[in-house]
């Protein structure tokens, strides 16, 4: 799996599933398999390149999340990319190092 054309995908299914929750509210069946397939992609990333990410943990109100940043932007198909969007800390926990896990940042 290329991260570059990974990373654009995450950011296409990020736009799509906000925009059917706009439509159809959050728990619609569209909503929630755009919501997966970038969930999967995120997970997929933090998988296979995780020298190539840095994963900021955050708050976003009730739930904890998970910022994935790129070490080093890239541009593909003439868009320029610097994350790969956010991820919920519960799913991508089992992802990440211990140093991330306790709250702190920086490479795997």
């Amino acid at each position: 799996m290329l991260l570059e054309p990974t990373v654009s995908l995450i950011h296409k299914f990020n736009k799509s599933w906000k925009h059917a929750k706009d439509l159809w509210g959050e728990i619609h069946p569209t909503t929630t398999l755009l919501r997966d397939r970038k969930t999967d992609l995120q997970l997929s990333i933090l998988l296979h390149h995780p020298n190539s990410l840095e994963c900021i943990i955050e708050t976003d109100g009730s739930e904890d999340i998970v910022a994935i940043s790129l070490t080093k932007s890239f541009k593909y198909q003439g868009v320029t990319y610097n994350d790969a969007a956010h991820i919920p800390l519960r799913l991508a926990q089992p992802f990440l190092n211990h140093e991330q896990q306790g709250n702190t940042y920086g490479n795997y």
